[in-house]
């Protein structure tokens, strides 16, 4: 007879210690892939302006929570939509495309 193994099971929602920390992780990549972006298109497109990295903490620092914010609400509005509508790809489309270009716009005017 074969050897049954057990999967072990989370039981709990809570999320973990180590799961807690891949996140925090996660954020702070973001955090400084956003600042070296900001960083590098002020070096390229104002070189003459003053403490660059500053201004690009801060600019990274907004793009982040700009990102969370429009996610928490893309998030909010699909599910609700979707339960509404039950139309994946009408979700998507008519939520998570417009929030795009408006969140891709913001920073370049």
């Amino acid at each position: 007879m074969g050897v049954r193994r057990q999967v072990a099971t989370r039981t709990s929602a809570r999320p973990t210690l180590v799961e807690l920390f891949q996140y925090a992780i996660y954020i702070l990549v973001k955090y400084l892939s956003y600042t070296a972006w900001c960083h590098l298109g002020l070096r390229l497109l104002a070189p003459e302006r003053p403490r660059p990295l500053r201004t690009a903490s801060l600019l990274g620092g907004a793009r982040l929570a700009l990102g969370i914010a429009l996610g928490l609400f893309i998030f909010f509005a699909a599910l609700s939509m979707n339960n509404a509508t039950r139309n994946a790809p009408l979700t998507y489309f008519s939520i998570y495309v417009p929030v795009r270009v408006v969140e891709w716009t913001t920073f370049t005017t």
